[in-house]
């Protein structure tokens, strides 16, 4: 009888020990969903404030082409200001004043459309230009993107910091080259030798964003835009966009085939 009394005793006892045991596992699983919680809200925080938008160009404001304002912080413009800025994405938004908030949301920067509108955009724009290379005009076209093609006028983009090289096809005969800018009294004269499909450019023929530079040949000369490409700019989608935007579509097209 002793011993049935004593067991009947434990048994409250021992139900106490077991509430506890689950009340402390609960609290435990709490603390590391919150834990959890936290650490994923830090990162995502820290993410966020990592991402920085690249500015494309400022109205009344100072701001200029290349310069980068982070994505958290809101955004204030005043009635005769206006912004253009590329994220990461290679998403382009436009603000104008009177404006105040963040200057991309979190919708507008992860649209994964950008790409695929991006592809299809250049294809377009090569397409109505007759710039397809060899599939289209049986045109011989450099392979790598950041060369620049002398052999017709037009837009073209080089890296910032990065050298000039200036690509042709034909690479039969020695060349006497010309270089010059058309908006001052700048030039240069070098031979590019037989062979030879690439030749560096001397770092004077950045002058200003924008300067056209005059490649002049034997039987031709060539007026091409040079557009600085920001190193501030963090992939390559966004360099694409960039690219898109200020017209160099051939290099772009050349870019795109490079993206996964």
């Amino acid at each position: 009888m002793v011993r049935l009394q004593e067991t009947i005793r434990r048994v409250p006892h021992q139900e106490a020990g077991r509430r506890a045991f689950r009340a402390i596992t609960v609290c435990c699983v709490a603390l590391v969903a919150a834990v959890t919680v936290g650490l994923n809200g830090g990162l995502s925080a820290r993410a966020q404030s990592a991402t920085t938008l690249v500015v494309i160009s400022a109205t009344d404001m100072p701001l200029k082409q290349g310069d980068v304002i982070p994505a958290d912080q809101p955004l204030h413009l005043t009635d005769g200001q206006a912004i253009s800025l590329i994220g990461p994405s290679g998403r382009i938004v436009e603000r104008s004043g009177p404006f105040s908030g963040l200057p991309m949301s979190d919708a507008e920067e992860s649209d994964d459309a950008v790409l695929d509108s991006l592809h299809l955009l250049i294809r377009k724009r090569v397409a109505d230009t007759g710039d397809m290379g060899v599939t289209r005009s049986f045109r011989i076209e450099p392979q790598d993107p950041w060369l620049v093609d002398v052999s017709s006028s037009g837009t073209r983009c080089v890296r910032e910091g990065e050298p000039v090289e200036l690509w042709r096809a034909d690479t039969s005969e020695d060349l006497t080259v010309s270089l010059s800018t058309g908006d001052g009294p700048w030039k240069t004269c070098t031979t590019w030798s037989a062979g030879e499909a690439r030749l560096t450019a001397p770092p004077s023929v950045l002058t200003g964003e924008g300067a056209p530079l005059i490649v002049s040949v034997p039987g031709g000369q060539a007026e091409l835009n040079l557009q600085t490409l920001p190193s501030s700019l963090s992939t390559d989608v966004a360099r694409l966009a960039w690219m898109v935007h200020v017209g160099c579509d051939g290099q772009a097209a050349r870019l795109a085939r490079r993206l996964p």
